[in-house]
C-alpha cells in the first residue's frame, strides 16, 4: 500500500489486510490475476473482498443498558463488534483487562457494525458501576 495511493485512501492496511475478491471476481493464489483485475479497472471504483488478521477475532455485544458507558459511547447492542484497541488483544482476557486497567479513563476501541458494514473508532469510559 503506497502513500497517496487509492488502497490507502480506502483504508487498506499493509501487512494486514488481503484482497481476497475484486468485483465478482475471487482471487487465485497466483498474483496474476489481481495484476489484470487492478489494470482493467484503473481509475474506476471497485469493490473489494478483504480479509483484515488484525481483526479476525470479533466480540458481539450482547446488551448495552441505558446510561451504561456503552450506551454513551453510542454502542448497538447485536449489531456492534468490538474489533481492536489502541493495543494488541490476543483473546476476551486481554480485552477484560484492558477494559479493567482503564476504569475511569477514555478507551479507544474499534467497532464493526453489522447494519451499516463500517468500522468506526468509539471512544468508552470503564465505570467500574457497569
Amino acid at each position: 500500500v503506497q502513500k497517496g495511493s487509492p488502497a490507502l485512501n480506502a483504508g487498506l492496511e499493509p501487512f494486514f489486510d488481503f484482497i481476497l475478491s475484486i468485483g465478482n471476481t475471487r482471487l487465485n493464489k497466483e498474483g496474476d490475476l489481481l495484476k489484470d483485475l487492478l489494470k482493467a479497472n484503473v481509475e474506476k471504483a471497485v469493490k473489494l473482498e478483504v480479509y483484515n488478521s488484525k481483526t479476525q477475532r470479533m466480540r458481539e455485544l450482547e446488551d448495552v443498558e441505558a446510561r451504561s458507558p456503552a450506551a454513551l459511547a453510542g454502542l448497538v447492542a447485536h449489531t456492534d463488534f468490538i474489533v481492536g484497541a489502541d493495543q494488541v488483544l490476543q483473546d476476551s482476557e486481554d480485552f477484560f483487562s484492558l477494559v479493567e486497567t482503564s476504569e475511569g479513563k477514555p478507551l479507544k476501541l474499534l467497532v464493526y457494525n453489522t447494519q451499516t458494514d463500517q468500522c468506526r473508532e468509539v471512544v468508552v469510559t470503564p465505570n467500574g458501576a457497569w
